[in-house]
């Protein structure tokens, strides 16, 4: 009987142990943000009044280089922090354990315009998908701020999706540091694009404020406002 109870008791940790690591690995994968909390929205304010002028006399030909901005038809920017912890919960939402004070954070933000993103097929946006995705976003190929002038480069740390390894993908820096805030484009299963950043916990951003992550993101003007479903995976 004492075996009988061992053995009992032993296939019961087993189970036990089981069910808890399945609820950390469903954690530590790729999940729907919680909650998005928008702050401040601006954009660069261009008019048509001028303040730039030179005195002319008729007779005269004169060299004159203008410089000038427009402000971007299929781009737009998210920046902020990140707040959250590693828990250990039930399919109620029940907390078991919570690890709070995590260390430095890690891992990657994602916004795609599905809200059901086929992660099991994460990868980089190859040619075709691209061109797939210019073509949603109303990009003409010769626009300067087609993809291939925005992400200009397949250098970027390796990363993994939900245990999907991710190297050498279309990818480009946002800010002033060359180092800091990649941007990687990658694509589902359905070809759907997931437009990622790698988080870097308060690292100072564009604005020389401190942000955990700054995201590109694709968006056609055209449309006025498009839904984006916002991902997290936290490592």
């Amino acid at each position: 009987m004492k075996v009988s109870n061992y053995v009992r008791k032993a296939i019961l940790l087993m189970i036990l142990f089981g069910l808890l690591y399945e609820g950390v690995a469903s954690v530590l994968g790729v999940q729907g943000a919680t909650s998005v909390t928008p702050g401040a929205s601006s954009r660069a304010a261009f008019n048509n009044t001028s303040s730039a002028f030179i005195p002319v006399q008729a007779g005269n030909v004169t060299e004159l280089n203008i410089s000038a901005m427009g402000v971007s038809d299929h781009w737009a920017g998210f920046y902020g922090d990140i707040s959250g912890n590693i828990t250990l919960s039930d399919g109620s939402d029940n907390v078991f354990y919570d690890w709070t004070g995590l260390n430095a954070l890690s891992g990657e933000v994602f916004a795609s315009n599905d809200s059901a993103v086929a992660w099991a097929g994460i990868g980089c946006a190859d040619a075709i998908e691209v061109t797939a995705i210019e073509t949603f976003l109303g990009i003409a190929p010769t626009d300067a701020d087609r993809i291939n002038q925005t992400y200009t480069t397949n250098s970027h740390p390796d990363f993994e999706v939900g245990g999907v390894a991710v190297s050498g993908c279309n990818t480009t820096n946002v800010g002033t540091d060359a180092t800091a805030f990649y941007q990687v484009l990658l694509t589902d299963t359905n070809g759907a694009p997931v437009f990622t950043t790698l988080i870097n916990e308060s690292t100072t951003g564009f604005d020389s404020a401190a942000h955990d992550f700054q995201l590109l993101v694709g968006e056609p003007d055209s449309a006025g406002t498009t839904a984006m479903y916002f991902y997290i995976e936290l490592s």
